[in-house]
C-alpha cells in the first residue's frame, strides 16, 4: 500500500533496490523529508518550543519555573504551535502537571489548557490499567529466574517523572536476552497473554500465525508483541514487547547490568503502586 501523501510510489522500501537508480517514490519521500528536517531545525527552538521545554523538566527549579512564567507573560503565545510540540514530543501530560503545579493554568488558552488536561488523565488511565496487568508476570517470572529489564516509555514514566500518567506510551516494553525468550513467553501465556494484534472492530486478539511469530523472532530485535483484553471500554488491551536488542545491539548480561537493576521489571511495577 502507498504510504500516505505519497500518492502513486509502488516500493516499499526506503533504500533505492539498484545502486544510482532510485525510484521516483524514495526521492520524492527523501526531498520531502530534508524539507521537512530543514524547517523542523529553523523553528527548533521558536518562544513555543523553549516554553514546552522548560514546562516538561521533571522536579521544576526555580530557574525553571521563572522560565515558564516569563515566556506565557512575555509575547503572544501561539497556542496551537505549543499545543503541538506538547503533543508531538509526548510531554503533553507533564506540561500541565507543570503548569498546575505551577499556578499558571490560567495563563494557558481554555481550550489547550482543557485539551492538556484531557490528555493528561486520558494517559494515567491508560497506565493504571496497563501496569498492574503485566505485574503478575513480572512476580512470575522473579520466582523463576532472572527479571527482564523495564524500558522505554513507562520506565520514564515511573523512574525519571516519579508519577503515573505523565509520558505517554502505546505498550509495555521489556529487554531479554533470547536464552530467556521461552521462560518469558511461558510466563506472558500463564498471565492471559496472546501474541498476536488487537483488533478494535472485533474488541478481540487476532492470534498470530506460527510463520510470523519465528520470523520476526529470528530476523527481528523482538518477538511478535503479546497482548491481553483490558475490561475497559476505553483501553481495551494491553500490548507487551519483548526486545532482544537495546539500541540495535543485543541485550547481553552485560549490558542488562549497565542498566542497572533500578530497572528491573517487578521493582518498577510495585513502585507504581506507591505512586498517587
Amino acid at each position: 500500500m502507498p504510504k500516505p501523501g505519497f500518492s502513486g510510489c509502488r516500493h516499499e522500501s526506503p533504500r533505492p533496490r539498484i545502486a544510482g537508480r532510485q525510484p521516483l517514490c524514495y526521492a520524492r519521500r527523501a526531498g520531502l523529508e530534508a524539507r521537512a528536517r530543514t524547517a523542523s531545525n529553523a523553528n527548533a527552538m521558536n518562544a513555543e518550543a523553549r516554553l514546552v521545554t522548560a514546562c516538561s523538566i521533571a522536579g521544576l527549579d526555580a530557574g525553571a519555573r521563572e522560565e515558564c512564567g516569563r515566556l506565557l507573560t512575555s509575547a503572544p503565545v501561539r497556542w496551537e504551535l505549543f499545543l503541538y510540540h506538547a503533543v508531538h514530543h509526548r510531554v503533553a501530560a507533564i506540561v500541565y502537571r507543570n503548569l498546575e503545579a505551577m499556578g499558571l493554568l490560567g495563563l494557558v488558552e481554555l481550550q489547550v489548557r482543557n485539551t492538556l488536561r484531557t490528555l493528561y488523565f486520558a494517559n494515567r488511565r491508560r497506565s493504571e490499567l496497563m501496569l498492574p496487568a503485566v505485574l503478575p508476570v513480572a512476580e512470575d517470572l522473579g520466582r523463576t529466574g532472572e527479571m527482564p529489564t523495564l524500558i522505554k516509555g513507562p520506565a520514564v514514566e515511573l523512574l525519571a517523572y516519579g508519577e503515573v500518567g505523565l509520558r505517554t506510551y502505546e505498550d509495555i516494553d521489556l529487554l531479554i536476552t533470547r536464552e530467556d525468550a521461552k521462560r518469558v513467553d511461558a510466563a506472558l501465556r500463564r498471565g492471559g497473554f496472546v501474541q498476536g494484534d488487537y483488533d478494535p472492530a472485533s474488541a478481540s486478539i487476532v492470534p498470530a500465525s506460527r510463520e510470523k511469530i519465528i520470523t520476526q523472532a529470528l530476523h527481528t530485535h523482538a518477538t511478535y508483541e503479546y497482548v491481553k483484553l483490558l475490561d475497559d471500554e476505553v483501553t481495551r488491551a494491553v500490548e507487551v514487547d519483548v526486545n532482544f536488542e537495546v539500541f540495535w545491539k543485543p541485550a547481553s548480561s552485560a549490558t542488562r547490568q549497565h542498566i542497572g537493576t533500578d530497572f528491573l521489571l517487578a521493582p518498577v511495577l510495585l513502585k507504581a503502586r506507591s505512586i498517587p
